[in-house]
This record gives C-alpha cells, sequence and structure tokens, in this order.
C-alpha cells in the first residue's frame, strides 16, 4: 500500500518527481499522466514493479556472493585470464595467513587442484 502511494505521488502530473526528470532530460512528459494514460499505465507499473523488487532480489544476490570462497574465485578468474594485479588487489589477507589446527574446508581440498587443472588445459 505504502508503494502505491508514494508512486502515484511521483507519477502525479506538472508536480511529479517523474514527469520533472522527463522535462528536464527530454524535454517532454511534464504534463504526462502516467496513471490514467492506456499508453503509459504499463510503464508506470514497469518502473514500480523494477523500483519495488530489484532491491529485494539484489540483497539476495549480494548475500549468495559473499559467501563464495575467495580461493575459489581466484582459481575462476585463473580459468578466465584474470591479470595477476587484479589478483593481488582482490587478495584477502586473512585467507592467506597460516591456520593453525584441524582445516574446516576439508570437503572443498578436490575443488582446487582442479580448476588448476582446467586452467592449464585452457591455456
Amino acid at each position: 500500500m505504502l508503494v502505491g502511494i508514494l508512486f502515484s505521488v511521483l507519477f502525479t502530473p506538472r508536480y511529479g518527481l517523474v514527469n520533472r526528470v522527463f522535462q528536464i532530460v527530454l524535454h517532454w512528459g511534464l504534463e504526462a499522466r502516467w496513471l490514467s494514460d492506456p499508453r503509459l499505465i504499463m510503464a508506470a507499473i514497469v518502473l514500480t514493479s523494477l523500483w519495488l523488487w530489484v532491491g529485494f532480489n539484489m540483497i539476495y544476490f549480494l548475500a549468495a556472493l559473499q559467501t563464495v570462497d575467495k580461493t575459489l574465485q581466484r582459481a575462476a578468474a585463473a580459468i578466465d585470464g584474470g591479470q595477476p594485479l587484479a589478483d593481488l588487489l582482490a587478495r584477502d589477507p586473512a585467507l592467506d595467513a597460516p591456520r593453525g589446527g584441524l582445516r574446516r574446508d576439508h570437503e572443498r581440498d578436490w575443488l582446487l587442484p582442479a580448476l588448476r587443472a582446467a586452467a592449464h588445459l585452457v591455456e
């Protein structure tokens, strides 16, 4: 409901922010009636839906990206032909430090040699 109220104000003719932006950028749209014109209503719905859902999906996407192991990212960059300087700048010093005790990520020990072998095959 809040999104509907917000966008009804944003799409208001003459004083709405969307109409003002279109007037400044394209010199069109100051009197556009987004919510009553059959040609413009679909564009208004698409803009509102994009604003509403892209943020939620971006949070999920960024959370998933943060769970990817840095060593896996480096190996994938090597396969894709990543530059050594970019690899050096993207390096996380905490991952390069020696670890004491048992390794927790022993399940992924097979993955890095497989990626390195695939990188040599590509070269």
